[in-house]
């Protein structure tokens, strides 16, 4: 609910200790450390057994090193419940990974083979052409 979802931001806020917006990994870190925010996330159905996995998978695949608060929240109530929605999630993080390196690889393989296609074509054709005289110079002379 929005009820929620303030609340959470405004605890986020209190644990983003360098006032920037954004959690990173370290600082989530130092604060599950403290009970009192173990006990709130366990409150509102974040049960947390990995830490770097939960954070991971609201860094999404991104590069990005921390994570701004609007995301942290969303992220942290699509999970509620039980383990086994960060499990999902997880996944999908991971699929969305493996994704867009399949999707960079294919886009690598195909400028290569049109690189090598352009390097190959003017190969071919000079050899057909080639081929064609040495057919020509092996026929047989019809007689006159």
């Amino acid at each position: 609910s929005i009820g929620d979802a303030k609340e959470f931001r405004h605890i986020l806020e209190l644990l983003d200790t360098d006032k920037s917006g954004t959690l990173s990994l370290g600082e989530f870190m130092s604060h599950m450390e403290q009970p009192e925010v173990v006990a709130y996330m366990a409150s509102v159905g974040l049960e947390l057994k990995d830490v770097d996995l939960f954070f991971a998978t609201l860094l999404g695949s991104s590069n990005r090193t921390e994570v701004d608060l609007d995301t942290f929240v969303d992220g942290c109530l699509e999970m509620r419940g039980s383990a086994t929605c960060l499990d999902v999630q997880n996944l999908l993080f991971k699929m969305r990974s493996i994704s867009e390196r399949v999707e960079k690889t294919e886009e690598e393989i195909l400028k290569r083979m049109e690189q090598l296609l352009a390097a190959v074509s003017p190969l071919v054709r000079t050899n057909s052409a080639g081929s064609e005289r040495r057919n020509d110079q092996l026929r047989p002379t019809e007689p006159a």
